[in-house]
């Protein structure tokens, strides 16, 4: 693989991992999105714990009635996803998924920018905003649809769209910053 490719690739992911330590770690990003605690929490926990048998994320109300009853029991309310996860579920390891997908993403549209510095001489804008381009398809093709499609609170997909975008956005001007048009 290209050298410049590697490089802006990972830089890119650098920046990606500290605006997102700085966003959902320092910055009460969450707070801000509408999540809200169960009153009762122990008896709610305990109710769980005796009905969920299987590792697995419920959805309250079931999509099992007909759909009719489905949106009837929704609009009622309340609706909720419970995710069941198995003992000994390791944080850890998940979090290094999380991390070395954030690291090694950039390397497609660093890929895109080189290939595009090849054949032509896009300004630093430009650069920027074809790696920006990957938050809004990240937008639209999963924030957006959780509110449309799976009932998210719209605050909360606003929200965590626009971080997208803006994580694309920092990580667009580092890549930038890295690979620049080839000298004609």
């Amino acid at each position: 693989m290209d050298r410049r490719v590697v490089s802006a690739g990972l830089f890119g992911g650098i920046a990606g991992i500290l605006w997102t330590i700085l966003t959902m770690g320092l910055v009460p990003l969450r707070d801000s999105m509408g999540w809200k605690e169960v009153p009762n929490e122990e008896v709610v926990l305990q109710a769980l714990d005796d009905n969920l048998t299987e590792t697995g994320l419920y959805l309250v109300p079931g999509h099992s009635p007909p759909d009719s009853l489905f949106r009837a029991r929704h609009d009622a309310g309340p609706l909720f996803r419970v995710h069941s996860l198995p003992e000994g579920t390791e944080g850890p390891i998940r979090a290094l998924i999380s991390i070395l997908s954030l690291l090694l993403a950039p390397l497609i549209p660093a890929w895109i920018l080189v290939q595009a510095c090849r054949h032509g001489s896009p300004s630093f804008g430009m650069r920027v905003a074809v790696v920006a381009s990957f938050g809004v398809f990240l937008a639209l093709t999963a924030n957006i649809q959780l509110w449309g499609m799976e009932l998210y609170p719209l605050t909360y997909s606003l929200l965590m769209s626009a971080n997208g975008i803006l994580t694309w956005v920092v990580i667009g001007f580092v890549m930038a910053w890295r690979v620049r048009p080839d000298p004609a």
